[in-house]
């Protein structure tokens, strides 16, 4: 059974914290690395839903939280990006482990909710592999059903 919608939420509200911000910047970033995920599923998407995403990017990138926490947080979005890239890249490729590997990463937007938990628990390892082990384990259930 897939995960409660819920149970992410209350994961995302984990990573933040205390911190509004947080919480509204992670909400951006679900909208938008949602966005992508519907457009490499459905390369046949409108035009108008490739213009909401450009939305959603502009909604993200000046988001208070991302704002205060750019030198942080860009290389992440670079990260998370490449991956997702390979992932779309790698999903059809002949070679098993390309594909597998697709799979995996796949996730990689996991990495941004991380890095909001290590700025809001000020770097609390424990915490961060905690939530880290439970982010990819919903993640996994999630994609089981597609």
């Amino acid at each position: 059974m897939p995960p409660d919608v819920s149970e992410i939420t209350a994961l995302y509200q984990q990573a933040a914290g205390e911190d509004r911000e947080a919480a509204d910047f992670l909400g951006a970033v679900n909208a938008y690395f949602n966005g992508w995920d519907d457009l490499a599923d459905d390369p046949e998407s409108s035009f108008a839903a490739k213009m909401r995403l450009g939305i959603l990017a502009s909604v993200l990138f000046s988001c208070p939280f991302y704002q205060r926490h750019t030198g942080a947080l860009r290389l992440v979005v670079f990260l998370v990006t490449n991956a997702f890239a390979e992932s779309v890249e790698w999903a059809n490729r002949p070679e098993a482990w390309r594909r597998e590997a697709a799979r995996v990463l796949r996730y990689a937007g996991n990495d941004m909710v991380l890095a909001v938990a290590y700025i809001t628990s000020n770097g609390n390892y424990d915490f961060c592999h905690k939530l880290s082990e439970q982010l990819r384990a919903c993640s996994v259930k999630a994609h089981e059903h597609h």
